[in-house]
């Protein structure tokens, strides 16, 4: 467990970690290179002073780079499910269990899509599936969300679980969106094309779910997250942006951020190719900036 970055004046030098119950050190010959997730690396940040200097005053950590936006701008695609009664057993899953999606906008005025429709082999909700095995999900998500949370150390204690606020569907546009994108299941689970396999009966939402009021209540329930968490040490040029276009660690010098916590917006996709992208433009930078091959 990595428990705080080592610095020599403002030049990041290695990084203190724990290796059992010993506490050891590690040294950078060129650069540091923060890869912990939109969850570990602004709470590492942090705990080395690395922050919004008044919050890390609060827990005593002595303030290296006074960076307000370090663990702001958390989010997340955000998805709940539609659960419909087969008339047999499901034929096994392939590729995690899902093997088809729909990408789709909303709304016209969307420069992509901001809603994401997964087909899953499997009940989403495991009690319902305990009862009713022979069912099948679409699992409606929000994929471009308006909402933003933040990530904030409990304590100085590295050991300490970081306080999270994910605060999904926060924005009423995500939960609009939510509701228009259960609306969209509902459609495609009584199409033609499922009418072979499904009863037509509605597990979840269930079919005493029928008002908008309804159907808002519902997402604000049974709304999850995809664990797609991105954005809390975002690239950018204003005053909330923790690492640049080359995703160097404003104010200081030898660290960079190379995960999905340097995302400004989470990609309406799946999120793994994106971090790749990340890692292997790091690696160029890198190559470039020492003269490496």
């Amino acid at each position: 467990m990595a428990t705080r970055l080592l610095f020599r004046g403002k030049k990041v030098t290695g990084v203190e970690y724990r290796n059992g119950r010993r506490k050891e050190k590690a040294y950078a010959g060129k650069e540091v290179i923060v890869c912990a997730g939109a969850i570990e690396s602004p709470k590492l940040l942090m705990l080395s002073g690395i922050g919004n200097a008044e919050h890390l005053q609060q827990h005593g950590i002595e303030v290296k780079v006074d960076l307000p936006g370090v663990g702001e701008n958390f989010h997340n695609h955000v998805l709940t499910g539609l659960i419909y009664e087969t008339k047999r057993p499901v034929p096994p899953p392939n590729l995690n269990m899902s093997e088809s999606a729909l990408f789709c906008k909303s709304d016209s005025g969307w420069m992509g899509p901001d809603i994401q429709m997964a087909f899953v082999h499997v009940p989403f909700d495991i009690i319902i599936g305990q009862k009713n095995p022979n069912a099948v999900s679409i699992l409606p998500g929000v994929v471009r969300p308006m909402s933003r949370g933040w990530i904030r150390l409990a304590s100085s204690d590295p050991t300490a679980k970081p306080l999270i606020n994910a605060n999904y569907l926060g924005v009423e546009s995500d939960v609009d969106r939510l509701v228009w994108a259960v609306k969209l299941g509902r459609e495609l689970f009584n199409t033609k094309a499922f009418s072979e396999w499904t009863t037509g009966k509605e597990l979840l939402p269930g079919p005493s779910v029928k008002t908008d009021k309804q159907l808002r209540e519902f997402v604000k329930k049974r709304s999850d997250s995809y664990h797609h968490q991105a954005g809390s040490c975002k690239m950018g040029s204003d005053a909330m942006s923790v690492v640049d276009p080359e995703c160097r660690v404003y104010g200081v010098e030898g660290l960079r951020i190379a995960d999905a916590s340097i995302f400004p917006f989470v990609p309406s996709g799946n999120c793994h190719a994106g971090i790749l992208m990340i890692g292997e433009k790091v690696s160029d930078l890198i190559k470039q900036a020492h003269g490496l091959q």
